[in-house]
């Protein structure tokens, strides 16, 4: 037995069928035929059909109220004022200019929508299960769910989630936008089987101000060309570059392996390969977008990637992009012989992340957004990596190109920073299933920066942006630095809860020998002089359940110079076998003498000196040593 309710598109047409006499079944027309005349746009043109010949009313919400109650299936729906209520479900759904449109639920619509306004949040739904609908205007989140598809009558513009869970939508040679500004990027979220998209779409990307400089991008659509980027910003000959672990041009700073696209400054760009740019014209001191338009990838990608034992640091770094018009996840990646680690360019440094320690540094997350270039790294040959749909995020992930997210609390994570503003980030986490040595699923490398970096330093001798190791009572994790120039500095630690909870921390500065007990959070100024812009040992971060132990185990390797800086006095501490010190300055001058007479701790009177380093240069019953000290 058929059941028909009274709400129903099917009971409406029924009904329809019964008024005018069951023409169709009296002349012994098939039922397909029916279907086929339900469909004709000449017979029920913009997507009408039969059950929209019943008798249809319009709702019109002035701001305070709806003037024939509630939408539902039989109305029209007209906002014709702010609208801040619950969400409806209508046949057309009218939004007119200048009104805002904020549905706490979601707005379900079984004809045509339009939205003049601009000011629309929530989500509509296009869900007619009998017709194609159109659609037009800007709209915060749009979900197809439509077997007989969506049709662009006009040009759409997408704030948020573009969601194709049913049924193709077709942009019908207008416009569809998938807009990016300050606040956040337009996104096509996962397609679902049976859902797809016919024709072009625009993909924007919106670059902050202040960004002038080298970016790692990608188009997010298909059949692209240099010369489609030519319309946002100046494209010069030598401004974009590939990565090719044999290539030889740009040999800088950076990860090396540089050559031009073949086919430059025309060159075909390729879907989900990275592409080092400058960014350089005078808009770009503000900010600006650039956008992309053809069609998009949909379903399943294989990235191109290779190993190569003679790259940079040993090999295997591939510069790939997200191909997709929405961030995707590294987690969801299908990968062989890939480590964990992902790198973005973020103005003047790496952000990174790592999927085995689940953290970043600078800025880097898990998800990666549209038109971004990355760094990966093979460990051996034959890599093979791919993605699908799966890894879409169902909700936007990310507000913008980088952001930070909440470490967990067995992380300790060190800055260092620059008089100036300049700063760089390395995290440690302890877990008990990796190991001291680098672990390519959870530790990740440390690539240059432009201007200064910091980093921690593995048993096997790899510099890491972020390392994973397992806790080891008294071991200590060497803690190095690069800068450009001579100057102050300032290394801030952060430990989390689970790393100081029942345990004491130092912090050696082995340079000078100065031993620091840490707090939960703890700054330290140094100066970095004498040309040593580089030092993979400078500082060792040490952990300890006994602290007694520990500071007899650091003071017996050697002299300990405290307070460093200092204003008044220095203390040398270990000094039992110290016969002489003689103070002197960067130009080697020597200043002045102390005797020891066999104390374990000497003092050296500091107040009438200048503020700067000095040497101590220390005779003992076995030869000499040499040792810094800083006068504030």
């Amino acid at each position: 037995m058929i059941k028909f309710y009274p709400s129903s598109p099917t009971y409406r047409y029924f009904v329809y069928l019964l008024l005018m006499g069951l023409p169709f079944l009296v002349q012994g027309q098939e039922s397909s035929d029916i279907s086929n005349q339900r469909s004709d746009p000449n017979l029920f043109p913009r997507g009408q059909t039969i059950n929209q010949l019943a008798v249809i009313t319009t709702t019109i919400w002035n701001g305070t109220s709806w003037s024939s109650g509630l939408p539902d299936e039989s109305q029209h729906a007209v906002i014709n004022g702010y609208y801040n209520n619950s969400g409806f479900t209508c046949m057309d759904l009218t939004i007119n200019s200048g009104f805002a449109f904020h549905p706490s639920s979601d707005v379900f619509s079984l004809g045509n929508v339009k939205s003049n306004s601009t000011l629309i949040t929530g989500r509509v739904v296009m869900n007619s299960p009998d017709v194609s609908q159109t659609v037009e205007g800007t709209f915060s989140n749009l979900s197809i769910e439509n077997p007989f598809g969506v049709v662009l009558s006009a040009p759409v513009r997408m704030r948020g989630t573009l969601k194709l869970n049913l049924g193709v939508l077709n942009t019908n040679g207008k416009s569809l936008t998938l807009n990016s500004n300050s606040s956040g990027t337009a996104r096509i979220s996962k397609i679902e089987s049976g859902a797809g998209i016919v024709g072009n779409v625009t993909i924007e990307r919106f670059v902050p101000g202040g960004t002038k400089g080298w970016h790692f991008m990608a188009p997010a659509v298909i059949g692209q060309n240099q010369s489609d980027w030519v319309d946002n910003f100046a494209m010069q000959p030598n401004s974009v570059f590939l990565h090719n672990e044999g290539g030889t041009l740009n040999l800088d700073d950076q990860i090396n392996g540089w050559e031009y696209p073949p086919g430059a400054p025309n060159a075909n760009l390729t879907l989900g390969r990275g592409y080092r740019v400058f960014l350089n014209q005078n808009f770009f001191n503000g900010s600006a977008t650039f956008d992309n338009t053809g069609p998009i990838k949909t379903g399943n990608h294989s990235f191109n990637v290779s190993f190569s034992p003679a790259g940079y640091g040993g090999g295997g770094w591939n510069l790939i992009a997200n191909p997709y018009p929405c961030e995707i996840d590294w987690h969801s990646f299908s990968k062989t012989a890939i480590g964990g680690q992902v790198h973005l360019w973020n103005q003047s440094q790496y952000a990174s992340y790592s999927e085995g320690a689940g953290i970043g540094v600078n800025g880097g997350t898990r998800y990666i957004p549209s038109s971004q270039g990355f760094f990966v790294r093979s460990s051996s040959a034959n890599p093979a990596l791919s993605i699908t749909e799966d890894a879409k995020p169902e909700n936007p992930m990310t507000t913008n190109y980088f952001k930070i997210s909440t470490d967990p609390e067995d992380v300790a994570r060190i800055t260092l920073r620059k008089t100036g503003g300049e700063k760089d980030e390395t995290a440690i986490r302890w877990m008990p299933q990796s190991t001291v040595n680098f672990d390519n699923f959870y530790d990740a490398d440390k690539l240059p920066n432009d201007v200064l970096s910091v980093y921690s330093m593995t048993n096997d001798g790899r510099r890491t942006s972020i390392q994973v190791r397992p806790y080891l009572d008294g071991d200590p994790i060497d803690i190095g630095y690069g800068v450009k120039e001579e100057g102050n500095y300032t290394l801030q630690i952060h430990l989390g809860n689970d790393v100081v909870d029942g345990k004491t921390w130092f912090l050696k500065d082995n340079e000078f020998g100065s031993i620091y007990t840490l707090t939960q959070d703890y700054s330290l100024n140094f100066q970095v002089v004498g040309g040593v812009l580089q030092s993979n040992w400078r500082f060792s971060l040490i952990g300890t359940n006994n602290v007694v132990s520990t500071t007899t185990s650091l003071s017996a390797k050697g002299l300990i110079v405290f307070p460093n800086p200092s204003t008044e006095m220095v203390s040398i501490g270990n000094a039992a076998n110290v016969k002489m010190i003689v103070v002197s300055d960067l130009t080697g001058k020597d200043l002045f003498s102390i005797q020891n007479s066999g104390l374990n701790t000497l003092q050296i009177p500091t107040s009438k000196l200048v503020s700067g380093v000095y040497f101590l240069n220390v005779q003992t019953e076995t030869g000499f040593e040499r040792t810094k000290f800083v006068k504030e």
